[in-house]
């Protein structure tokens, strides 16, 4: 097993307030989501923090074991298995050998693709036309 607390440049910190998340997550080079194994994440997630994330321009690193990872379609960010410190180890690494222009445009896919799939009025609009058609 692989110790994070040894690796230089890894912080973990505690919960920020929301209206704060803008401001603080514009301060990384890339982003992390993680989940537990589990056989109901076979079914998809639904983590608030991806918009988010998305939404800050940065790349994503989901370590979460879901199919159709919404992160590797939009291709803004790297999807590995959950719990899996070792594959998390090869990614960090991969990532910070990407020079910053392509970080930056793997962030760009996900802040395009939130804007105009993600926004609340589209959503609800999908949503209120799924719901007519029923």
């Amino acid at each position: 097993m692989v110790n994070l607390t040894n690796q230089k440049n890894i912080n973990f910190l505690p919960p920020v307030s929301k209206s704060s998340i803008p401001i603080f997550l514009r301060q990384f080079d890339i982003l992390y989501a993680g989940g537990v194994k589990s056989v109901l994440h076979s079914f998809g997630t639904s983590f608030n923090k991806i918009t988010d994330y998305m939404l800050a321009e940065k790349p994503i690193i989901f370590a979460v074991d879901e199919p159709n990872c919404l992160i590797e379609e939009v291709g803004c960010g790297i999807r590995i298995p959950a719990e899996n410190e070792t594959e998390l180890v090869k990614t960090l690494k991969y990532f910070a050998e990407l020079t910053n222009e392509e970080r930056t445009a793997m962030g760009k896919k996900g802040r395009i693709y939130a804007i105009k799939e993600l926004d609340y009025s589209i959503l609800a609009k999908r949503f209120l036309a799924t719901v007519s058609q029923s």
